[in-house]
């Protein structure tokens, strides 16, 4: 059987238990099941309905037995050798082509399960299910790893073609590392685009990713600002190679979202950073005004984008599997105050977040005396912190238990001993990097572990 599946739970009135069941299926609504848990149903023979479990027998037709799961609504079964390939059914009714026919998705059968399934861990781990307070995601380094192509447009082919080899690798990993990892189409850039969009020069390393220079550096030149359309050719680009990677990889691919800083982070990148701050203290309304504009670009991107590959996606950093929303990086509120944040930065977090439905946040940045303002925001579904372990630790208590929080550090020493480091109350995603498939098999056991 596939490994990912080993852990599926299923709900038994108040508490979450492991199910394993055995089931005769055909693809028209057939269903007979042996379900064993820790107290099995007296009659032994089950069938699904849409939400519930009802008992129904199973009449007629090919039939398979197979391992069985329901992770909202999708139906799984996985024939014995010489019977009928692997189908995925809803309620009954068949979803996806045999494995090995030819369909419109790249994934089929194991792997569209394997991956319906981590995402609804994610869902449960954000909606605070008790029995789902971790997620585990294991990355597995690669030897001789072909370097990543830098993302700049002349490189366009290049990023295409390293994206879906990447994303291959990751659905290799799917059949054997049954971790929380989403697999995803990352159409990757760099923090420039929005600030070229707007004008900006662009300075590109040979050695790293490209950044924008500033072309901001008085009050006055904010008004004369022209907002651009989402088909200027540093955006259109994204477009274009994003659409070819969803072409090879079908509509369930997810896609990582490119990388996202907030409406005033961006404005940081296009006004000189020094005179951004002063003008902050002296002339906020021409800094409110930018970052206005701003948004009015990022908002209709976002909403095309999400338009043409769906509202779920994989955040650009950390890579965590979001159903619906935002996520955007934070990274300049380590530099005002309080007083400030609440001022400019809060209300735009606020209002992306109402208007997605909900928010992830990366920060880099020494701020501390912002996380009770930032505790406030609506919706805030998972939290970021890249800072010294002190100060993580310090976070994992602050946050917990009402934010999901994914930092830099989330433990050392022996890995059975991690969940042990962090709070009880705490929601938690614990990653680790491991040296081959045995080294990942063994770290993913010792995360697990209670």
């Amino acid at each position: 059987m596939v490994r990912a599946f080993s852990r599926a739970r299923a709900n038994t009135g108040n508490r979450m238990e492991p199910r394993i069941a055995i089931i005769e299926m055909t693809i028209n609504n057939s269903i007979n099941v042996n379900l064993f848990s820790r107290q099995p149903p007296p009659d032994g023979r089950l069938a699904v309905d849409k939400d519930e479990w009802i008992v129904s027998p199973a009449h007629g037709g090919v039939k398979g037995t197979a391992t069985f799961f329901r992770p909202r609504g999708l139906w799984y079964y996985e024939s014995q050798p010489g019977s009928r390939p692997r189908h995925t059914v809803y309620h009954g009714k068949q979803l996806a082509q045999p494995v090995g026919s030819q369909s419109k998705s790249f994934l089929q059968g194991a792997s569209l399960m394997s991956i319906s399934l981590r995402k609804q861990r994610w869902c449960s781990f954000f909606d605070g299910d008790p029995a789902v307070s971790a997620m585990v995601m294991v990355y597995v380094s690669e030897k001789d790893a072909p370097a990543r192509p830098l993302p700049l447009p002349d490189n366009k082919q290049e990023r295409i073609d390293w994206a879906w080899s990447q994303y291959e690798k990751q659905l290799e990993r799917l059949e054997w590392l049954d971790d929380d990892t989403v697999p995803y189409l990352n159409p990757y850039t760099g923090t420039e685009i929005f600030a070229e969009a707007f004008g900006c020069q662009v300075h590109r390393p040979d050695n790293t990713n490209p950044f924008a220079l500033p072309m901001i550096r008085d009050a006055s030149e904010v008004a004369s600002l022209r907002v651009p359309d989402i088909d200027t050719p540093c955006l259109s680009i994204l477009f274009d190679i994003t659409d070819e990677l969803r072409r090879r990889g079908g509509p369930d691919a997810m896609v990582k979202l490119v990388d996202i800083q907030s409406p005033m982070d961006i404005a940081a990148l296009i006004w000189e950073k020094t005179g951004f701050y002063s003008t902050l203290l002296d002339a906020p309304e021409a800094i409110m005004e930018l970052a206005g504009k701003v948004r009015q670009l990022l908002t209709p991107f976002l909403d095309t984008w999400f338009s043409r590959y769906g509202k779920d996606f994989v955040a650009h950093y950390p890579d965590y599997y979001f159903p619906y929303g935002i996520t955007l990086s934070e990274d300049e509120i380590g530099s005002v105050s309080t007083e400030v944040f609440e001022e400019t930065f809060l209300p735009e977090l606020v209002g992306l977040s109402n208007r997605y439905g909900a928010i992830g946040i990366h920060c880099c940045a020494n701020a501390t005396h912002q996380w009770e303002k930032l505790r406030t925001i609506p919706h805030l579904k998972l939290l970021n912190i890249c800072q010294p372990v002190e100060v993580v630790k310090e976070a994992y208590s602050f946050f917990s238990p009402d934010i999901p929080q994914f930092h830099s550090w989330c433990g050392e020493g022996d890995h059975t001993t991690w969940r042990g480091q962090l709070p009880r109350n705490a929601r938690a995603v614990l990653t680790a990097t491991a040296e081959g498939r045995e080294d990942a098999l063994r770290i993913l056991d010792a995360l697990r572990s209670e």
